[in-house]
């Protein structure tokens, strides 16, 4: 009998040891995947604003062929370029100023989604951080129940029977 109730707290102790392996583990990649989230959310944020210049540039850039082509174009229709205050100069400056503005709303709407992007990475920080502290508690908690469980099996009794 006394075996068997050996064997009983040996496998009582490694329930709890593997509760709490599986415990702490849980707590563990809880944690490495908010962290990894941040760190995406992070990369997000940087290729959102790289991308809003980007863009804004080559909508610059098309803005500037576009009063070209246009001014071309009038050329080929017979108007004077170099006189001032023509309509050249209007529908040029026109073309370069909405080209302007679009490139600004794109650069605006990159940072918005970059802040974004910075937001949700904080988020999984945080998530990170609650992860290894509810971690910590279950682990621990986990533990003092495995223990008093332990505790408090019954002994057999002297005759081979569970008092």
């Amino acid at each position: 009998m006394a075996a068997a109730a050996g064997a009983m707290a040996i496998a009582q102790i490694a329930s709890t040891a593997l509760a709490v392996a599986g415990t702490a583990y849980g707590a563990y990649t809880s944690r490495q995947s908010a962290k990894a989230q941040a760190e995406q959310s992070n990369q997000n944020a940087k290729n959102a604003e790289s991308q809003g210049r980007v863009e804004a540039n080559r909508i610059r850039e098309l803005g500037k062929k576009q009063a070209s082509a246009a001014k071309a174009q009038m050329a080929g229709n017979g108007l004077d370029l170099s006189a001032d205050n023509t309509i050249v100069d209007v529908v040029g400056d026109d073309i370069i100023a909405n080209s302007e503005q679009d490139a600004f709303t794109t650069i605006f709407n990159g940072k918005n989604q970059s802040a974004q992007h910075l937001t949700d990475a904080n988020s999984f920080n945080k998530q990170a951080q609650d992860a290894t502290i509810s971690g910590v508690w279950n682990v621990g908690s986990t533990a003092l129940n495995g223990v008093s469980s332990i505790k408090n099996t019954k002994k057999p009794s002297g005759k081979g029977g569970w008092s």
